[in-house]
């Protein structure tokens, strides 16, 4: 697996990844002694958490990807407005391409995403999400409990 420069310089020695997700806020890496999140909203800048503070690992109420159904609605909603209220007349076949385009982002809007709270010891607590998160979830309890025993 190759690994961005930035995470590899974070490595210690006889440290390594064992497994990495892109995750709603950012990117996850779960090495064999802890957890490197680079998230988005902050430039740059990788959080290091070690197993042993982490004091607990909640499943969360899955959120729903409110975005994409707001966004659904919004297209849909916009393109009969620009029909009944402009009087800006657009071509059945692209009525149809829109509608089935909204339609999607509306359904996919539907559906819930797992998502984990890591509490932390001394910390704020870090929420992750993801589609198919139980794989880094189980890396992260393995080793926690591997760490812990120590």
């Amino acid at each position: 697996m190759s690994l961005p420069s930035d995470i590899q310089s974070q490595l210690k020695p006889k440290e390594r990844v064992i497994e990495h997700q892109t995750i709603v806020e950012g990117v996850v890496y779960a090495t064999n002694r802890r957890i490197l999140l680079r998230r988005i909203d902050v430039d740059k800048k990788i959080e290091s958490i070690l197993y042993t503070d982490i004091s607990s690992i909640d499943p969360t109420q899955s959120s729903r990807q409110i975005g994409w159904f707001i966004a659904g609605i919004a297209i849909l909603a916009g393109t009969f407005l620009l029909d009944l209220v402009f009087q800006i007349h657009i071509p059945d076949l692209t009525y149809i391409v829109i509608g089935l385009i909204s339609v999607i982002m509306i359904i996919v809007g539907f559906y819930k995403m797992p998502s984990y709270t890591l509490h932390i010891a001394g910390k704020d607590s870090v929420q992750i999400s993801a589609r198919h998160i139980e794989d880094i979830i189980y890396v992260i309890k393995k080793y926690r409990k591997r760490e812990l025993a120590r």
